[in-house]
């Protein structure tokens, strides 16, 4: 008799490689700035500039295009969500993420496929700024359909 627990684990090894099939993902180092054209928001005066990146996912069921800029400042959380709130546009929501030890705050709103978040926390006396842009992108039809044009 074959136990539930080997037949869990086999499929589970199954989907997961059939669902990983063609797939890739590159993440790239980018100037803060350049993120920052992608999202469309401003540096908080007084930030100082982290990283920014790039980062890259494609598979059969489509594919993701995100940018990322962070930033840090000794500035007060709340100094940096006021100046964010008048940044964003009317129709972002507002999320406050509890983690424990700091809470988080964030805005996040669409713009036709893509999806932008701002979003602040403050640990100890350093305020973290994440602005990130995120597109998704799905095969057509005839792109998923059309056979492959090698012999």
């Amino acid at each position: 008799m074959i136990s539930t627990k080997r037949v869990r684990y086999w499929v589970a090894i199954v989907s997961f490689l059939l669902l990983n099939l063609g797939c890739s993902a590159h993440t790239l180092q980018i100037p803060p700035n350049l993120a920052l054209k992608q999202i469309g928001l401003p540096v908080y005066p007084n930030a100082t500039a982290i990283r920014g990146q790039e980062l890259m996912d494609s598979s059969k069921l489509g594919g993701a295009d995100q940018f990322q800029a962070m930033f840090t400042t000794r500035d007060d959380l709340s100094r940096v969500q006021d100046f964010y709130a008048k940044h964003v546009p009317k129709n972002a929501r507002k999320m406050v993420i509890p983690l424990g030890f700091t809470t988080a705050v964030a805005f996040q709103w669409y713009v036709k496929n893509t999806q932008k978040q701002v979003l602040f926390e403050k640990i100890k006396d350093t305020t973290l700024i994440e602005l990130q842009s995120m597109t998704l992108s799905f095969p057509t039809s005839s792109q998923s359909a059309t056979p492959s044009a090698q012999p």
